[in-house]
């Protein structure tokens, strides 16, 4: 075992192919950190984001035997995460949209607790994210917080390559425009 419970992806690969039960607790122990930052970025409400990471480590645990290697075992519990994650957001959307309310609004109710509203620039910030498409957000947050290239990122969101940069940059300018207000 390797320092602070990380194992490489081979052997958790390896594992999950020998002991099915081994192999996910392996994934847990070293993905688990950065799961949970992938959704709460996404989501910002902590109640909320604990839920969305369990509901993704039971996907992950119940295809985990399908794994096919097509991508990183990295890219693939991302792209799991970040599903999660925008489908939560989305039928939250959903809800909020039937009760009238406004996104800007749903959005200060849930950064409350994620946000240090001391810092006007870290707030500016995070709102521009917040108020970014789904799409231009998971693409953002990955690339800016997870490092992840666009080939990865394209895989965990199911976009090309080159649409995951596109929206990268695009997401980028608009954060820059909202901050420089």
């Amino acid at each position: 075992m390797k320092e602070l419970n990380r194992y490489t992806d081979a052997q958790i690969i390896d594992a999950l192919h020998s002991n099915l039960d081994q192999g996910f607790k392996m994934i847990v122990d070293t993905y688990t950190q950065q799961v949970y930052w992938n959704i709460r970025r996404l989501i910002v409400n902590f109640h909320d984001t604990e839920d969305v990471v369990q509901e993704t480590f039971l996907k992950i645990y119940r295809s985990a035997s399908s794994f096919r290697g097509d991508s990183s075992l990295k890219t693939w519990i991302f792209r799991i995460s970040t599903n999660e994650a925008l489908r939560y957001l989305e039928k939250q959307q959903h809800k909020h949209e039937q009760n009238g309310n406004e996104p800007s609004e749903w959005f200060t109710a849930q950064a409350d607790e994620y946000i240090n509203y001391d810092e006007e620039v870290s707030v500016k910030f995070q709102k521009a994210i917040h108020s970014l498409p789904p799409t231009q957000k998971a693409v953002f947050n990955l690339r800016y917080y997870d490092e992840l290239d666009y080939d990865e990122i394209a895989l965990a969101l199911d976009i090309s390559p080159a649409s995951a940069k596109q929206n990268y940059h695009i997401a980028k300018e608009k954060i820059k425009a909202i901050i420089t207000e």
